[in-house]
Order: structure tokens, then C-alpha cells, then sequence
């Protein structure tokens, strides 16, 4: 669904230039649907239930919802690591100050 989507972002920063490259689907977590009798099973790769539906229809929204969350926490994480990093560069402070500062910006 987002795994082929590659988005550039151009952010200009005097006299930094930076950018953004979110990758779709770099590091999604996997869903599958298994049966359990009359219910429908979503878990992700790593072994965890992220629930049990009536319908695979139900199970089938989820890992729909499911792969959107982790797409825009990707996003987001990505967002955040690059002004981490140009934060560093304008400032020249270490990792752990610029992303404090940038945590201190957030709230």
C-alpha cells in the first residue's frame, strides 16, 4: 500500500540545505490474518495479537489501519531525526542537546 510510495521533502535552512527522503514501508511491520476457528486473527511479524475479529473483513480494516500508523509514525520519525541533525549542524551541539531542544520545541 505505501511500501513503493517515495516521498522527497526540500527544506531550506540559510545556510543549510537538508533534505528529506521517507521511504514507505522501510521498516513497516509485517500484519497477517490467520483463522481461529469462526474468528479472524490480525498479528503482526513479530508474534503479538493485535486482536481478534468476527469478520475478515474487520481483520482486513485493521492491518489497514494498522500499516497507515506505522507509515505516518515512520514519517514522523523520520521528520524528527533530520531536524535533530540540522539542529546539530546550525548549532554545533551533540545529538542528545539538539534533540532535546527539539523536544523542549514540541511541548
Amino acid at each position: 500500500m505505501y511500501a513503493s510510495a517515495h516521498t522527497f521533502f526540500r527544506l531550506r535552512f540559510p545556510p543549510v540545505t537538508v533534505y528529506i527522503r521517507i521511504l514507505g514501508g522501510s521498516k513497516m511491520e509485517t500484519y497477517r490474518i490467520t483463522h481461529q476457528g469462526p474468528e479472524f486473527m490480525v498479528s503482526q511479524n513479530a508474534g503479538v495479537t493485535v486482536g481478534v475479529y468476527n469478520t475478515e473483513q474487520e481483520a482486513q480494516l485493521t492491518v489497514e489501519d494498522c500499516e497507515r500508523d506505522d507509515s505516518m509514525l515512520q514519517t514522523a520519525r523520520s521528520l524528527v531525526n533530520v531536524a535533530v541533525e540540522t539542529h546539530m549542524r546550525l548549532h554545533h551541539i551533540d545529538r542528545r542537546a539538539a534533540h532535546d531542544w527539539i523536544r523542549e520545541a514540541t511541548d
